[in-house]
């Protein structure tokens, strides 16, 4: 084990000698660097592989599908509210109902979707696919139930 650790110190040292990287710790420039150590925050370093990008498109587009559907209902609620105050109240207690309903659940979803932000990415295509068109079937679904309505 101890030549294996070695051999990656080596490694490490080889690449910082070309390249300019700052700690993931502090940010400090470790190219040159002599020591498995970053001189300015003493963290240990390590190298290893990781991803040219993340995953982010479809969780990106799922995002943005709850938005718009968020969106649609905030946009709709708050014109309803401001011509209430007016006086001219052109939409009926469903209408209401319809978009809070739609301004709750894409809102409720779009949080969720924030929080499992990390579960979502690593998920198969298959399954990041699904949900992202389960999040815009969503959205849809509420702009459909308030037309249907009104």
């Amino acid at each position: 084990m101890t030549g294996e650790t070695d051999t990656r110190k080596e490694m490490l040292r080889a690449f910082l000698a070309e390249h300019d990287e700052p700690c993931p710790g502090c940010g400090y420039n470790l190219r040159g660097l002599s020591e498995a150590t970053c001189p300015e925050c003493g963290e240990e370093l390590l190298l290893r592989v990781g991803m040219v990008g993340p995953r982010m498109k479809l969780y990106l587009t799922g995002l943005i599908g709850l938005a718009f559907g968020f969106g649609f209902d905030s946009i709709i609620l708050l014109w309803m509210f401001f011509e209430s105050l007016v006086g001219v109240a052109w939409f009926d207690f469903f209408d209401a109902i319809s978009l809070l309903a739609g301004f709750v659940v894409c809102g409720g979803a779009m949080a969720g979707w924030l929080w499992f932000r990390r579960w979502i990415r690593h998920r198969s295509i298959a399954i990041r696919l699904g949900l992202v068109v389960g999040c815009w079937a969503l959205s849809a679904g509420t702009a459909v139930a308030f037309f249907a309505t009104v």
